[in-house]
């Protein structure tokens, strides 16, 4: 199996809830699709992810560091 694309998506959590230290209807999430050199009844094999809700979305270091030395 080898990887042959990701693709990161930065958005909005949209969440109402709040504490006392985070307000997370400003909060965004990285939203991550990996993509395969597999095919099972003829779609790719592609695997998804979110990094925690709750923190800021990370795709510009993902875009900019990560992906390309995975690629």
């Amino acid at each position: 199996m080898r990887i042959v694309d990701i693709r990161e998506c930065t958005v909005p959590v949209k969440s109402d809830m709040r504490n006392s230290s985070f307000d997370f209807s400003e909060m965004t999430t990285s939203i991550v699709a990996v993509i395969t050199d597999v095919v099972r009844e003829r779609r790719p094999v592609i695997g998804f992810a979110f990094n925690s809700t709750g923190r800021y979305a990370c795709g510009a270091a993902m875009r900019a560091r990560f992906i390309p030395r995975i690629l």
